[in-house]
């Protein structure tokens, strides 16, 4: 199979703060950040998320795709790369609130091609997410789809990937 993907971060980003965030106050209609999110997402993936979100400590690694792919075909790129929806949402909440609120220049793409992460929840199931700026209006969407069914991406998409084994060679 050809290399559908390259690797331009490659596991090394730690994101790590002492910040607390509530889920209702995030997630609400005076949040810090305009977000927008579809229906799976609100009923498979918020559900999973205590109300204190907890921040994210760990390794992971942005590729980006130069061919075009369908969740399949990127799956055993990740493997174990798997985040949980607590990782996901406390990743993801630090990046927008500190680091690219309104899509400013920064880890994730905010020229409205996607951010893929793929998800696996408590009943086993794997879900996509993707997390893309959308320019009118201004505000990320979080959008979760059922990874069975299987997106095509195109080429230019960023995929996240956790890279947990990295974390046993440091000592936090």
């Amino acid at each position: 199979m050809a290399k559908r993907f390259k690797e331009i971060i490659q596991g090394i980003s730690i994101i790590s703060t002492g910040s607390l965030f509530l889920k209702s106050e995030f997630f609400g209609k005076n949040g810090p950040v305009n977000i927008r999110m579809n229906d799976n997402f609100r009923e498979w993936v918020l559900p999973e998320v205590p109300e204190i979100v907890p921040e994210f400590r760990g390794f992971f690694c942005k590729s980006m795709l130069i061919e075009c792919a369908y969740d399949s075909e990127l799956c055993p790129k990740i493997g174990e790369g798997t985040f949980t929806p607590p990782e996901f949402v406390g990743m993801i909440s630090r990046l927008f609130v500190w680091q690219q609120p309104k899509g400013e220049d920064g880890l994730l793409l905010n020229s409205g091609y996607a951010n893929i992460f793929y998800l696996v929840l408590k009943d086993g199931r794997v879900v996509t997410v993707n997390v893309d700026w959308n320019f009118n209006p201004r505000e990320w969407d979080l959008f979760a789809w059922d990874f069975a069914t299987g997106c095509r991406w195109r080429v230019g998409r960023a995929v996240f990937y956790s890279q947990p084994t990295l974390l046993l060679r440091f000592n936090f």
